[in-house]
């Protein structure tokens, strides 16, 4: 009986530490291949904001410079990670298609972009929380429908 239980703990631990190969070996596979993946670019929503922003004879000048350097610093990071999302995506229709599906990548896909787009909303809603700082809407009660169009337009961007 000892024998038996110490050839199965010895299968266990043999099996588990395969696993971990294969996932390891899955995750080196995909970082090479969403590296190597090319996706066109759209700036058009980021163009918007900047020109509503710039367009305001409600900001002042350090509201406007505020708020261009927050959506510039937004905007880079958020298609920054927008083409990795992209990429992820063509590479898991690419994987689940595959006769012999891998699931430890397919594993790893599904995790990535799940975690990518939970840091993009993130982003964005900390460049609104931000904006709401430099507008501060509080002070400017006379301008709230401005501000609504604004944060509008902001959150539909990204």
């Amino acid at each position: 009986m000892k024998i038996e239980f110490k050839n199965i703990l010895l299968a266990f631990i043999v099996l588990s530490l395969g696993s971990c190969a294969q996932h390891k070996t899955a995750q080196k596979k995909i970082d090479k291949e969403i590296t190597e993946m090319v996706i066109l670019k759209d700036e058009s929503a980021s163009e918007t904001a900047k020109d509503f922003i710039q367009r305001s004879d409600k900001l002042t000048t350090e509201q406007k410079t505020k708020l261009l350097q927050l959506n510039e610093s937004t905007t880079k990071l958020n298609q920054s990670i927008k083409e990795e999302i992209e990429k992820a995506k063509m590479l898991l229709v690419q994987t689940v298609l595959e006769p012999k599906m891998n699931s430890y990548e397919y594993a790893v896909l599904k995790k990535r972009i799940t975690r990518l787009e939970k840091k993009k909303l993130e982003n964005s809603f900390k460049a609104v929380t931000e904006a709401r700082n430099i507008i501060e809407p509080k002070k400017n009660l006379g301008r709230s429908e401005f501000y609504k169009a604004f944060l509008h337009n902001h959150i539909l961007e990204y």
